[in-house]
């Protein structure tokens, strides 16, 4: 691996050693674990051989493809409907509710408290073969179907 301080020194120099107004910004990336975290560090250089250095870290989220966003507003249900995993699979429901409610998920005996406007999680390995409801019980509204098979 090649020293970047060094490097770093005969950029600064080479533009210390110019006149004028040059500046010189270099950015280099640096991913580290867990490979979803990446650092970006950029050095700003001008003639005057005056740097400015920041650095910004940017976490993003693994996709999961078996995570179901589930809004529920009034009577209406978005993102639920029909859900079908591979048999075996850990199912993961985020559910936000505009009212205070019940999620039943029938067949696992699941039961989430959903408060207005915050999203209640539940993950779960969808173990049961076929299809099972799930509902809100003080609304009474089915909000999906889970299939696993």
């Amino acid at each position: 691996m090649r020293p970047v301080i060094p490097a770093f020194l005969a950029v600064t120099l080479a533009l210390a050693a110019c006149g004028g107004d040059a500046t010189t910004t270099t950015t280099s990336g640096v991913t580290t674990a867990p490979p979803e975290t990446t650092t970006t560090v950029t050095t700003t250089v001008t003639a005057d051989s005056s740097t400015t250095t920041e650095a910004s870290t940017t976490t993003t989220t693994p996709v999961d493809p078996y995570a179901f966003d589930i809004t529920i507003e009034g009577s209406t249900v978005t993102g639920g409907g029909r859900i079908s995993v591979p048999l075996g699979e850990t199912v993961t429901l985020r559910i936000t509710s505009d009212i205070a409610d019940e999620v039943h998920i029938h067949g696992y005996d699941l039961y989430v408290d959903l408060e207005a406007g915050v999203t209640a999680v539940v993950s779960f390995a969808a173990d049961i073969p076929g299809v099972v409801e799930i509902e809100t019980h003080n609304s009474d509204l089915v909000i999906a179907n889970l299939e696993a098979s």
